[in-house]
């Protein structure tokens, strides 16, 4: 059976008119967009470097996973990516 109420099937509110439409679309996915954005810093923040790893491929690691984080809304300043970078180093 075709669901003709929600042909899409993303669960955004067809009925109303296209504003409702418009803000069914933005409850659903900002949800989303902010968990996403929520994972992409703790991707970030997870990394830690070992003594085996190529020290300019893991900043260059490290740099795009922040720049990913950014691109998703997340408001890592240069400062404080500094500080993910000297926190994900061994302390030896």
């Amino acid at each position: 059976m075709f669901n003709t109420k929600n042909p899409v099937g993303q669960e955004i509110n067809i009925d109303g008119s296209a504003s409702q439409a418009w803000m069914s679309y933005v409850d659903n996915y900002e949800k989303a967009s902010d968990m996403a954005r929520l994972n992409a810093e703790q991707n970030l923040r997870n990394i830690t470097y070992s003594n085996n790893t190529d020290f300019d491929a893991y900043i260059t690691i490290m740099h795009n996973k922040w720049s990913s984080a950014k691109a998703l809304g997340a408001n890592i300043s240069d400062k404080n990516f500094k500080n993910i970078v000297i926190n994900s180093l061994l302390s030896s």
